[in-house]
């Protein structure tokens, strides 16, 4: 799950652009001393914030975690920053002076409107303001990626996590969205905006604390204790009345008390109603994260049933071929085997790992069985292994159990012996199957009845990890245990 702040910014800050240009267009078509430059400094603006947030800010994010070329990033970085606030400030400045004398905008935003009274005597004016403009919103971009990179660290709450962030941004743009749309139309004077900032805020935090924190928090207990009160009230207390210095001079006591009269009568009441016409959703989405947890933990617990096992049966495999060939394919064998252990100790602790390193374990594993036994005119191992296309992640040690399980169950040294083992993979799927023949088990099988660390747990292990993503089938055809296995690649 991705955190849309990035994205909700850009659709708020893209929006007010189309709406100001088209605005100014309306207003100003005939006009074009007055219209290019007004439309061209939004249009400078737009594009200086797609730089900051294409550029400047990835680069600083890659300097700050990727000590190669870190200078290189840095030296990229300042030359953008001061190219950036050059054009904001005397380039605006040059072109209002330019498109037409007559221009006059306001004179408080010197780097987006007005025009420069001689420019070239003073080729640095307004890159002051510039500065302070692109260093205020190249820091709270920083502080941005930071929060992202938090909210979306891997673990227990990420979910829930990620969509309270979302809603909260989603709230926070509309809430921004719509003064700067009244500003643009001009369809307010100050006191509104002043009304709007001191209620509209402190409205929209406290419904969402009320519904994401405090309430599920507080599910179970007594409603009506004395403290959950008094919690309520610090918190619409400390919501409300810093906002509420947005009316300035309008400020009042009364004014003030309107303000927590709202919260408490009205917004406390319908933050009340909507959790308790979504409570079940939404603990449905908090007990999912326990959920998830324990999900992990069962993985864990699976996946360290496969190390000693494997070890085992490849120790054994060692073991016979010293003893038949007298040490000569050893050295071959142990070499293989370092290399399973080493996937074990390193690789099977990944949740993902290259499919080619997973194909390396399988490849090792047949070479150490083969060591075992002697193919003959009764006995085929028949491998084809297609690696072409196989550069995505998957979990590791999901494909082996199933080979194992033929290794173990589909030999006889007295009856006609086959495993045949495919694999193919393209751009969206893996394809893999696994036959054997069906012999009877032997006397001296130290697992009878259980076919290697169980089907049993690749299918949880499956159900788990790709749930929705994968067909499994096996069973008896004939005289032969099919094992058919397709994922979707594509997460």
């Amino acid at each position: 799950m991705k955190v849309k702040w990035r994205a909700h910014e850009r659709l708020l800050v893209t929006s007010m652009t189309i709406l100001g240009i088209g605005i100014i267009t309306a207003k100003y078509f005939a006009r074009p001393h007055f219209l290019l430059p007004q439309t061209g400094s939004l249009l400078l603006l737009y594009l200086a914030y797609l730089a900051l947030n294409f550029g400047l800010i990835p680069m600083a994010v890659k300097a700050a975690v990727k000590p190669s070329g870190r200078w290189l990033r840095i030296a990229g970085m300042l030359t953008q920053f001061f190219l950036l606030s050059y054009i904001l400030g005397p380039v605006v400045n040059f072109i209002s002076f330019y498109a037409g004398p007559v221009y006059k905008g306001f004179d408080g935003i010197p780097l987006t409107f007005g025009s420069h009274p001689q420019p070239l005597l003073n080729v640095f004016g307004g890159w002051d303001a510039a500065l302070v403009l692109v260093c205020m919103y190249f820091f709270y971009g920083l502080v941005r990626e930071s929060i992202i990179f938090h909210l979306e660290k891997p673990g227990r709450g990420l979910a829930y996590r990620v969509l309270v962030s979302n809603q909260a941004t989603a709230f926070a743009m509309a809430i921004l969205g719509v003064p700067f749309a009244v500003a643009v139309l001009q369809l307010a004077n100050p006191p509104f905006y002043h009304y709007y900032f001191a209620l509209l805020p402190p409205v929209a935090l406290l419904l969402m604390d009320n519904y994401y924190w405090l309430f599920p928090a507080h599910e179970g207990k007594n409603w009506l204790s004395f403290p959950f009160f008094l919690k309520l009230l610090f918190y619409v207390a400390c919501l409300t009345i810093p906002f509420s210095l947005f009316l300035e001079d309008e400020w009042t006591p009364g004014l003030l008390a309107g303000l927590l009269a709202v919260q408490l009568l009205l917004t406390l009441p319908v933050s009340w109603f909507i959790y308790r016409g979504r409570k079940d959703a939404l603990l449905q989405l908090r007990g999912f994260q326990t959920e998830l947890a324990r999900s992990n933990a069962d993985l864990g617990a699976l996946r360290s049933q496969i190390n000693p096992h494997f070890l085992f049966n490849a120790l054994n495999a060692l073991y016979a071929t010293a003893l038949r060939e007298r040490s000569t394919h050893t050295a071959a064998g142990i070499q293989q085997l370092g290399d399973m252990m080493r996937f074990m100790l390193h690789d099977n602790q990944q949740d993902q790992i290259p499919m080619s390193s997973e194909l390396d374990y399988l490849h090792n594993y047949i070479a150490l069985q083969k060591l075992r036994v002697q193919e003959s005119d009764d006995l085929v191992i028949d491998v084809n292994i297609g690696e072409n296309d196989c550069g995505f992640l998957i979990a590791p040690m999901l494909l082996i159990p199933f080979v194992e399980n033929a290794f173990k169950h589909g030999i006889s040294l007295e009856q006609k012996s086959w495993i045949r083992i495919s694999l193919e993979c393209d751009s969206a799927q893996l394809s893999f199957k696994v036959r054997n023949s069906i012999h009877r088990a032997l006397p001296n099988d130290t697992e009878p009845g259980k076919s290697g660390i169980g089907l049993q747990n690749v299918r949880d292990r499956l159900l788990l990890l790709y749930s929705g993503r994968h067909e499994l089938r096996y069973g008896q055809e004939a005289n032969e245990f099919v094992v058919t296995l397709k994922i979707n690649t594509n997460s």
